[in-house]
């Protein structure tokens, strides 16, 4: 008796030692990487079916930006969209560009003009270098702005797959472009928040505060490799033809750079293997997230562990009364399972 409660108590203390190891390997680089790439793989298996969009892209792609002036073009353009725009009545406008600078007095003046006409306008925020404040758009444009909202999409390895909702530098506090642009079309003044979710009128956020806020993305599926099926139209295109403004009518339109050879804000997804999207449409999929509730919410590290003790009693129950083929054939199926 005394030899079998000796035997159990070394084989529990070998089984304990490697469930540490393994632990301590899940919270290390490689798990991590490991961890994301199988939610990679779960996003691709489980692809949601279409649903009717409530955004759509208007465009600065590579024949807009080549044909209407580059970089130095940029004001202009918007100012000539947002003018257009106007008369469509859409429920919102996002602007994904950096405002943050005085350009060509002239140029500003219309652009401020035309911001002026927008009743739902969002302007885009970029974090300053070293985390010291924000990039806010000028006073000028900030005026016409219903909300301003920041930028950044979480990516560790290249792969955008979520974006945080909240971010803080220099003391303030900016929740993301996408979310400024739900709360607007819901008519919310405010967003509620606890430290497990934020509240936007009817509909509950799982976004925990110590995560960043950070939502897991559920893409549009559709479209050709590296993009969604969300509806778009180029910046050249509504030029040449105002009147297809008409199918921006009641929707959350969001304005950005798509050209390939422009936009600095690219980032892979779990369906693009080589085409990287942009961040325009990365934040048009972030709305779609919020507004069709499409939330996949990140297992907490007390269900990680139960789970890893369960797993690890289970497969030492298996080799303690097993053995041979049979043994390692019951504790693969539990690790498969």
């Amino acid at each position: 008796m005394r030899l079998a409660a000796g035997r159990f108590a070394a084989y529990s203390s070998v089984l304990a030692v490697a469930l540490a190891i393994a632990l301590m390997a899940g919270y290390a680089p490689l798990g991590k990487q490991i961890d994301d790439d199988a939610y990679d793989w779960m996003f691709r298996l489980h692809r949601p079916e279409p649903w009717p969009t409530e955004t759509a892209l208007l465009e600065i792609d590579d024949q807009s930006f080549q044909r209407l002036g580059g970089i130095l073009g940029l004001r202009s353009m918007l100012a000539d969209a947002l003018d257009v725009l106007a008369t469509a009545s859409p429920r919102a406008v996002v602007v994904d560009l950096t405002l943050a600078e005085e350009g060509d007095p002239a140029t500003d003046r219309r652009l401020e003009a035309a911001m002026s006409r927008i009743p739902n306008l969002v302007l885009a925020t970029e974090m300053l270098p070293g985390g010291e404040g924000w990039q806010d758009p000028i006073p000028r444009f900030a005026k016409s702005a219903a909300g301003i909202g920041h930028v950044h999409a979480a990516q560790e390895d290249g792969v955008n797959r979520q974006v945080p909702l909240e971010k803080i530098s220099g003391r303030k506090r900016r929740w993301a472009l996408a979310l400024e642009a739900f709360r607007l079309s819901r008519g919310v003044e405010h967003v509620l928040e606890s430290p497990s979710d934020l509240q936007i009128g009817p509909v509950t956020v799982p976004a925990r505060r110590e995560d960043a806020r950070a939502i897991y993305l559920r893409r549009l599926p559709g479209g050709a490799e590296g993009s969604t099926g969300i509806p778009r139209l180029s910046m050249l295109k509504l030029r040449e033809d105002p009147g297809a403004a008409s199918a921006f009518r009641g929707k959350v339109v969001f304005i950005g750079v798509t050209s390939q050879s422009a936009a600095r804000d690219r980032l892979l997804t779990p369906y693009s293997s080589y085409r990287p999207m942009p961040g325009v449409e990365i934040h048009a999929n972030a709305f779609e997230t919020l507004a069709q509730g499409r939330f996949v919410t990140a297992a907490g590290n007390l269900e990680v562990v139960a789970l890893c003790v369960l797993l690890a009693a289970l497969a030492g129950a298996v080799f303690w009364f097993l053995s041979g083929w049979v043994a390692y054939t019951m504790a693969a199926i539990i690790v498969g399972g």
